[in-house]
């Protein structure tokens, strides 16, 4: 491996590690004022997350990515059953692991997996005859996934595993009348669930008319922009959030952090997080546009939308752009599956750039 790739490798690196570190920092600042018998329990906890996460990349920075192609089927399978093994006190979402504390969100590597099957996919050029086929057996996939996750229930989560999901499709050049077609039966589908779900419904009219819900479903969404008004241009400073204390702002270690972050760090703290991710995402979409095999570029494409995707819903929520879902931001949020899962899909990339790409 040349100097130039390390040199790319590193930046890549650097970018992910700042914003975990980020993510760290802003962990302990919420740990001090959490009402648990151990106050820096959440700290110590991230700190396990992200060391788990970082022995996960190492191992995927070497494990032969190619191996995904004959692997894809079988962790497809895997990845079903677990959709309907999980369990919890929050309506299905957690397979728990005996004689520990630590439990698996299948939901989080749900689209990793889908990412790797639609490569494996779409790596070959596709037989005229049985397009239709194939074009149509993704797509059920890709709905029976998101389904499963919906009705856990847990929409946001299904959203943007659904719509990452369709993205790739749209980049793998599926053509327009079916993708569109596809859209139809999804929008469809996803009134149809949301009849069922008067939560959902509520989140969404709460979204277009706060002032009506403002103490139930627009409540975090209304503390969230108090907590980014707070902190103005240049923030409150480090550990001088209010919002972060029981009973503001639920959720502020998790779907909220954003919302924490600009409150002690300002405008311009939540600018540099933005222009972090920007630059991953062109360091990484340029590197894996840039790779000798069509699995490896839609594999790498793939799993940066995935990264990204989550990043750009959770700050759209806390500004206010879109309806409250409750999906974490990448590297930041405090939770050991989406750490794990974003940094075993940074190890992949790592993979990848290292074997097809030249620079």
């Amino acid at each position: 491996m040349n100097r130039e790739k390390r040199r790319v490798i590193a930046m890549i690196l650097l970018a992910v590690y700042f914003l975990v570190l980020i993510g760290i920092f802003m962990s302990f600042s919420i740990s001090t004022v959490e009402s648990d018998s151990d106050p820096l329990n959440l700290f110590f906890r991230q700190l396990i997350y992200v060391g788990i996460g970082t022995l996960v990349l190492l191992f995927f920075s070497f494990f032969n990515y190619v191996h995904f192609k004959k692997l894809s089927k079988i962790m497809l399978i895997a990845l079903f059953i677990s959709l309907f093994l999980v369990e919890g006190p929050v309506a299905g979402r957690w397979i728990y692991i005996p004689f520990t504390t630590f439990a698996i969100q299948p939901s989080q590597f749900a689209p990793v997996v889908l990412t790797i099957f639609i490569a494996k996919i779409f790596s070959n050029p596709i037989d005229e005859k049985t397009s239709k086929k194939v074009y149509f057996l993704v797509f059920a996939i890709i709905i029976l996934v998101s389904a499963l996750v919906v009705f856990q229930p847990d929409f946001g989560s299904g959203f943007i595993i659904f719509g990452t999901a369709m993205l790739l499709l749209f980049i793998t050049g599926v053509p327009i009348s079916y993708y569109l077609l596809f859209l139809a039966v999804s929008l469809a589908g996803a009134l149809g669930a949301l009849s069922f779900s008067a939560e959902w419904r509520n989140r969404i009219l709460a979204f277009f008319n706060p002032a009506a819900y403002y103490d139930t479903d627009a409540m975090q969404g209304l503390q969230a922009l108090r907590a980014l008004s707070r902190g103005g241009i240049t923030g409150a400073g480090f550990m001088h959030s209010i919002l972060k204390f029981p009973g503001h702002l639920p959720e502020g270690s998790s779907d909220f952090i954003f919302a924490i972050m600009g409150e002690e760090m300002g405008l311009i703290g939540c600018t540099v997080i933005i222009v972090v991710f920007l630059l991953f995402t062109y360091f990484s979409f340029r590197l894996s546009l840039r790779a000798k095999s069509s699995f490896a570029r839609i594999l790498g494409v793939g799993l940066t939308i995935d990264i990204v995707g989550w990043a750009t819903v959770n700050m759209l929520v806390n500004v206010g752009l879109i309806p409250t879902t409750g999906v974490p931001l990448s590297f930041i949020s405090f939770g050991g599956n989406n750490m794990v899962a974003n940094l075993m899909s940074v190890g992949i990339l790592i993979n990848i750039i290292r074997q097809e790409v030249e620079i």
